[in-house]
């Protein structure tokens, strides 16, 4: 099969990886990794403050100088976290790739620094709708072999494998959802079975400040699974716009704007889907006032994005609002 459409687009903005955990146990053994390195590692500290003041350059020089110099496996790791992080704020998007794939396949690293990795990876590659990212992340195995749900599916599941987080967790359940559920009892089961990781992710990501941009994507992704459950009228139409809005608040809490606007947008999909042209012209309004992030624009650009959010082609026929008209002319659709 051939790399078929590109799945609903979200994804958050950068955000220094800060912390990590003992697998152990994660309440009593929390490490503070940018404290004890800021404190023990001057090449760390330096890296640190050159990002938050926007200097990529030295910031990767000197991530890379604190990885050469960590100690252990767990600062070499964070380390290898910031200085993919730096290049990819850098907007060096397959150099900064390429050393998250790097983190990935060091089995000597720490499972759950690995794993964070490969879901960052994810959702730059959901971000822009590149295929080549994911390509990059599977590395020799040709993966236009696939179709493009089933690349997606082996590589969350190992992502999920290594560490549950919750942004896994959600995107596994999203595809068993989607390809592996014929009845209602099915749907319930499958999110019967992902709930409990991903819950408890969502509270280990919400307190660290290094990940709760991540917090964002889960609860974006969340609102997507309801949306295949209210068809089975397992969830209500009120239920979904709650969680949608409750992904949208958070976002607005973390100032996470890409994946507000992306959030914003598969919103308005579903209420178009669902026959509201009303409350999806009230989003397409929302977004017209917002300066679209990089991201967003790429992606809507690209060949795939129709596909991507295909209620809002109705919506496009359908709504009689100029200012959801204008919003389209502007992104050329």
């Amino acid at each position: 099969k051939t790399i078929s459409a590109i799945s609903i687009i979200f994804i958050a903005s950068a955000a220094i990886y800060l912390f990590i955990y003992n697998k152990k146990d994660f309440k009593n053994n929390k490490i503070d990794t940018l404290t004890q390195l800021k404190e023990n590692n001057s090449d760390f500290k330096t890296g640190a403050d050159a990002l938050a003041s926007g200097d990529t350059k030295l910031a990767i020089e000197a991530f890379t100088a604190a990885k050469n110099s960590a100690t252990t496996k767990e600062e070499e790791a964070v380390a290898q976290f910031n200085i993919a992080n730096a290049i990819k704020i850098s907007k060096d998007r397959y150099p900064a790739m390429a050393e998250f794939v790097k983190l990935i396949n060091d089995e000597t690293l720490p499972m759950r620094t690995r794993a964070l990795a490969m879901n960052e990876v994810f959702l730059q590659y959901r971000g822009y709708a590149d295929i080549n990212i994911l390509q990059m992340a599977f590395g020799n195995q040709d993966i236009t072999k696939l179709s493009v749900e089933d690349a997606e599916y082996a590589y969350l599941a190992k992502a999920y494998n290594l560490y549950p987080f919750a942004m896994s967790a959600i995107n596994m359940t999203y595809h068993e959802m989607k390809t592996k559920t014929k009845n209602k009892g099915e749907v319930q089961a499958v999110y019967d079975k992902y709930m409990p990781s991903f819950e408890k992710s969502v509270v280990e990501m919400s307190a660290v400040n290094g990940e709760r941009k991540y917090v964002t994507n889960s609860l974006l992704g969340k609102a997507r699974v309801l949306t295949i459950m209210q068809k089975y009228n397992l969830v209500s139409k009120e239920d979904v716009e709650k969680a949608f809005e409750a992904a949208i608040q958070k976002t607005r809490e973390l100032s996470i704007t890409t994946t507000e606007q992306f959030s914003i947008l598969t919103y308005a999909d579903y209420e178009a889907g669902v026959g509201d042209i009303a409350k999806a012209d009230a989003l397409i309004a929302i977004l017209s006032k917002i300066n679209l992030s990089t991201m967003v624009k790429e992606n809507l650009a690209s060949t795939k994005s129709k596909s991507n959010y295909p209620a809002l082609l109705k919506l496009k026929i359908e709504s009689k609002s100029t200012t959801t008209q204008a919003f389209f002319k502007a992104i050329n659709w």
